[in-house]
């Protein structure tokens, strides 16, 4: 099967605010588009608002191959769909949903502004809830957020073979209590509803922004999937603002062996622009 690099990444009205996702493909051509053969492929996933204008000069400013993906027109066509989240517009023009928990509404939820908004929780819904269909045809995934910047040139598939791991991250991070309300309960009911043994190490998990994951693996695992749909029927994201981040880390502690993910890759080398965060170097 084939592997791929992705993206979810915003459409501009002006040209030149694609300047750090160009950055961002500049670093994946440089430093790891040449250990990779033509089976894998470069995913920039849009909600069909990256304009074909646009789209032309983002390609012609790198020689990797990029395929562009509107989410709501492709298959299974579900991310940031708002039916049954109860969305209303408010007073100041912005969409908000009346499920959000009281306690979630943190500074910006009200102009729908990271990272409390509607918006960044849709965000972490397509990484958690749609990733895996969305990616069905493909065995490793290898997620580099537009404001990542890669630093060293290796193969970071190659942290996969000839070992078991699922899921690889950079270093480990935790989310805020006020992001992470009622996880614990409701991971903790899964388990005895499932009969599962569960680890109680504390609610963090792989920092998402560069993240690898064997999403043929987990495509195939009823129960993860059982777990992912459960939490797209509560629409807890939705409610309090679940980060992928927290959830990923509950799938590693619910369903892996410790043997099967790494979350402190230190060949794994990179600039998170928008924390000003160096990891690993």
């Amino acid at each position: 099967m084939k592997n791929c690099i992705y993206v979810l990444t915003r459409g501009y009205k002006n040209i030149n605010d694609y300047k750090t996702l160009i950055e961002r493909n500049k670093s994946i051509e440089d430093n790891l588009s040449c250990y990779l053969d033509e089976n894998t492929e470069y995913i920039i996933f849009h909600e069909g608002n990256i304009l074909e204008d646009h789209q032309k000069h983002i390609q012609k400013c790198t020689k990797i191959l990029l395929k562009f993906i509107d989410i709501k027109v492709f298959e299974p066509k579900t991310a940031f769909n708002n039916e049954d989240k109860k969305v209303y517009t408010n007073d100041k023009g912005h969409l908000v949903s009346e499920l959000f928990c009281e306690q979630t509404k943190n500074q910006g939820w009200y102009s729908n502004e990271r990272a409390w908004g509607l918006n960044y929780r849709h965000m972490c819904e397509f990484h958690f809830i749609y990733i895996l269909q969305y990616l069905r045809e493909y065995k490793y995934g290898l997620r580099i957020d537009e404001d990542c910047i890669i630093k060293n040139k290796i193969n970071y598939f190659d942290f996969f073979r000839n070992s078991n791991l699922k899921i690889i991250s950079g270093i480990f991070m935790k989310d805020s209590d006020g992001a992470t309300l009622n996880l614990k309960k409701f991971c903790n009911d899964f388990k005895k509803e499932n009969k599962l043994e569960y680890s109680n190490r504390e609610t963090g998990g792989p920092y998402t922004n560069v993240f690898l994951i064997d999403l043929e693996f987990f495509r195939n695992h009823k129960l993860v999937n059982k777990f992912i749909e459960k939490i797209k029927k509560t629409q807890n994201i939705i409610i309090y603002r679940w980060g992928d981040l927290p959830l990923w880390g509950e799938v590693c502690n619910l369903f892996l062996q410790s043997e099967e993910y790494n979350y402190c890759e230190r060949n794994i080398k990179y600039f998170h622009g928008s924390h000003n965060y160096k990891v690993n170097f």
